[in-house]
């Protein structure tokens, strides 16, 4: 899932810069809309988005891209911060629990 949404990022990036770079209707689009455009940039980096959970442990797991960088390793490593301090497995369990109880009903 990780791999697609990336590719399907870098497919998306791509398009827009040939579009965007096409003509000069594109050029100027792209002078008008500059911000937006880095703020979808900036939404659709795969870094900002690295570590996958991996389920079924008795602990937190997170497992980060292999190519990445330090941003993307640290947006990893935060992710499985978050998770520790809320109480993930926990969470996880309990709800486990309650539909192991809706299934049995």
């Amino acid at each position: 899932m990780l791999k697609t949404a990336e590719g399907t990022a870098d497919l998306c990036t791509y398009f827009m810069k040939e579009v965007l770079s096409s003509n000069i209707f594109g050029k100027l689009a792209y002078l008008f809309g500059r911000t937006s455009f880095s703020v979808l940039k900036d939404k659709l980096d795969p870094r900002k988005h690295n570590g996958a959970v991996l389920l079924g442990l008795n602990g937190i797991v997170v497992k980060s891209h292999g190519s990445t960088d330090s941003l993307g390793f640290a947006h990893a490593v935060d992710l499985a911060i978050d998770m520790a301090e809320g109480d993930y497995n926990s969470s996880i369990s309990e709800e486990i629990e309650k539909l192991k109880i809706q299934v049995n009903n």
